[in-house]
C-alpha cells in the first residue's frame, strides 16, 4: 500500500527535496515509499489559483472491471473502483455503519454496500431512496498512461472521516 502526503515542503523532508531538486517553499507531493517529489506551482499569495495535487496510487492494470483496490492518501483510507472505462475514488467506509466498501459490488453505476445493501451513485455520491445517510464522499481521479491518480488536495479538503475525530473531546 502506498502512502502519499501533499503540502508545502517542511524541514523533515528537506533532504528528500534537495535530492529531487526542489526548494523548501515549493508546493510538493511526497510519495513516502520512494521519497519522490513532484513539483507543483509556488503559491505567491492566497488569491492565486493552484493546480490540484494529483498523486499516483495504482496502475490501471491492478484494477479489473468491477473490482476494488484499497489505497491510502495522506493516511486517509480510500477505495478505487472500476466500472468499465470509468474509475472512481471514494471513502472506504460506509457513512451508515462503517462497512468496508471495498467488499461491496457495482451495479448499473451504483456502489452497493455489503452490509445493509443501500446503494450510492458513483457519479454524485447520493444514497438510494429511503435511506437517511450522508452522501458518499467522492474524489477526482485521473487516468494517464496507465497510472491512476487521486486529487490529494480534495481528500485533505473533504476527508473521508470528516473534519473531527471520533474521540476528540476538545471544547469547541
Amino acid at each position: 500500500m502506498q502512502v502519499v502526503t501533499c503540502g508545502t515542503a517542511v524541514s523533515k523532508h528537506s533532504k528528500d527535496l534537495r535530492v529531487a531538486g526542489l526548494d523548501k517553499d515549493d508546493l510538493v507531493c511526497v510519495v513516502s515509499e520512494n521519497h519522490s517529489a513532484i513539483r507543483q506551482p509556488n503559491m505567491p499569495n492566497k488569491n492565486d489559483t493552484v493546480e490540484s495535487c494529483f498523486v499516483t496510487v495504482a496502475e490501471l492494470s491492478q484494477l479489473p472491471d468491477g473490482g476494488f483496490l484499497r489505497v491510502l492518501v495522506d493516511y486517509h483510507a480510500l477505495v478505487l473502483a472500476r466500472d468499465g472505462d470509468a474509475v472512481f475514488a471514494f471513502q472506504r467506509t460506509c457513512p451508515h455503519e462503517k462497512a468496508d466498501l471495498a467488499q461491496g459490488r457495482i451495479e448499473c453505476g451504483r456502489l452497493i454496500c455489503p452490509r445493509h445493501l443501500a446503494s450510492f451513485d458513483l457519479a454524485e455520491g447520493q444514497v438510494s431512496r429511503g435511506w437517511k445517510l450522508d452522501a458518499l464522499k467522492l474524489y477526482p481521479v485521473r487516468v494517464e498512461g496507465g497510472a491512476v491518480a487521486i486529487d490529494a488536495d480534495a481528500v485533505r479538503r473533504k476527508p473521508p472521516g470528516g473534519d473531527r475525530k471520533v474521540w476528540d473531546f476538545t471544547p469547541r
